[in-house]
C-alpha cells in the first residue's frame, strides 16, 4: 500500500482546531514545580504561627472619669511577638467589664507592626455611656476597687488574609494605680 494523503476542508480544520483547543483547555497548562508555591505556604504557616504566639497584656489602667453618665478609661497594653516573624496587628475589638458588669465595647484601630522577638506598648481610650450600670459599680470604679476584664479579638494582617485571635484578660486596679 502506498501513502495516502489526507486533505481537510476549511470546515474540518476549524472543527479539529476547536477540539484540540478544548482538550488543551481541559488539561490546563502547568509550569514545572519550582518550589515557589511551597515557600509561599511556609511563609503563610510561619505568619499564622506568629499570630498564635503573640501575647497581649494589660499593663495599666487609668480612670479618667467615672460618673453616672460616663466611664472614661485608658488601658495601656503590651503586645509581645515571641516569633521570628514580624506581625501586623491591624485592629482590636473588645468588651469591657468592671466587676463582671458589662460597661460597653470599644476598638483599637491603629495598625501596629510588631517586629520579631519584640514588644510594643500602646494604649486605647474607652468611653462608654453607662446609664444602666448600677451605682455600686460606678463607686467601685471611682474608688479603684474593681476587677477589670477585657474580652475581644485581635485582627492580624497576614499573607493569607486577616487572622483573628480571641483574648480575655483580667486585671485588678487598686487605689492609686
Amino acid at each position: 500500500m502506498g501513502k495516502q494523503l489526507i486533505i481537510f476542508t476549511g470546515k474540518q480544520l476549524m472543527i479539529l482546531f476547536t477540539v484540540l483547543l478544548a482538550v488543551f483547555m481541559a488539561i490546563g497548562c502547568t509550569a514545572p514545580d519550582t518550589g515557589v508555591v511551597e515557600e509561599e505556604n511556609v511563609t503563610v504557616e510561619e505568619s499564622a504561627q506568629a499570630v498564635r504566639d503573640t501575647d497581649l497584656r494589660v499593663t495599666g489602667i487609668e480612670v479618667n472619669e467615672a460618673s453616672s453618665d460616663v466611664v472614661d478609661v485608658t488601658f495601656t497594653m503590651t503586645v509581645y511577638n515571641p516569633s521570628d516573624t514580624t506581625v501586623e496587628l491591624e485592629r482590636m475589638e473588645y468588651e469591657v467589664f468592671a466587676n463582671d458588669v458589662r460597661l460597653g465595647s470599644g476598638s483599637f484601630e491603629e495598625p501596629l507592626e510588631i517586629p520579631s522577638n519584640q514588644q510594643i506598648e500602646t494604649s486605647t481610650n474607652f468611653v462608654a455611656q453607662v446609664s444602666t450600670v448600677p451605682p455600686a459599680i460606678i463607686n467601685a470604679i471611682s474608688e479603684g476597687e474593681v476587677t477589670w476584664n477585657l474580652e475581644g479579638t485581635m485582627f492580624f494582617d497576614t499573607p493569607s488574609g486577616t487572622v483573628e485571635q480571641p483574648f480575655s484578660r483580667e486585671l485588678e486596679r487598686e487605689e492609686g494605680q
